[in-house]
């Protein structure tokens, strides 16, 4: 459920009212630990609601975790995540070191 950028907390509220009686195997994903999303679903969680959250989303998280579950492999997806932050700057010194 995307946060579209005119909406604020009641939107994400609603957002997810509409989604958690369709399904009891809730996952959230959201961008920033401390911004809006994050917040309210950290809100909703201390309420009782019971559901994953996992903050620091990126494209490899999204892609392991839906690969995860169409191939029933371990969920890992928040270590492969991890993983593949990567400074370039560091690989590529370390590439100019191999090659002198």
């Amino acid at each position: 459920m995307p946060l579209l950028e005119e909406e604020g907390e009641a939107d994400i509220k609603q957002k997810y009212n509409d989604i958690v009686n369709k399904d009891d195997n809730i996952t959230v994903f959201v961008d920033l630990l401390g911004g809006t999303p994050s917040n309210v679903m950290s809100q909703l969680l201390k309420e009782g609601q019971n559901f994953k959250l996992y903050t620091g989303m990126n494209l490899p998280m999204v892609i392991s975790y839906i690969s995860s579950i169409l191939h029933g492999q371990p969920k890992d997806f928040h270590v492969r995540a991890r993983e593949g932050i990567v400074y370039v700057n560091d690989m590529l010194n370390h590439i100019d070191d191999e090659d002198e």
